[in-house]
């Protein structure tokens, strides 16, 4: 009995044996940087002016708005910064 497990034993694979038999190397894609236009790189600008541009009760109103919607607020579709982009283009 012991013979079958020294021989079953001899008949594994050791650990170095599988490990480097399967090593294969995988290469990813290099990440491309989005196209930007001109009217996308504007955009910080005007928000900062939009920004600049409220009193310090709205300035409140907007750091509240933005902590309790997180990540779902969007200042670009607010309808604060919407009606002032439209003053502004008048």
């Amino acid at each position: 009995m012991s013979n079958k497990l020294k021989l079953s034993a001899a008949n594994k694979p050791t650990t170095n044996q599988s490990t480097t038999s399967k090593t294969t190397t995988s290469k990813t894609a290099p990440i491309n940087p989005p196209i930007i236009n001109e009217e996308q790189t504007s955009i910080p600008d005007e928000v900062s002016k939009y920004i600049k541009s409220l009193t310090e009760q709205e300035q409140k109103t907007l750091d509240i708005a933005k902590s309790h919607l997180g990540t779902s607020f969007n200042i670009k579709r607010s309808i604060g910064f919407l009606e002032w982009k439209a003053k502004e283009v008048l």
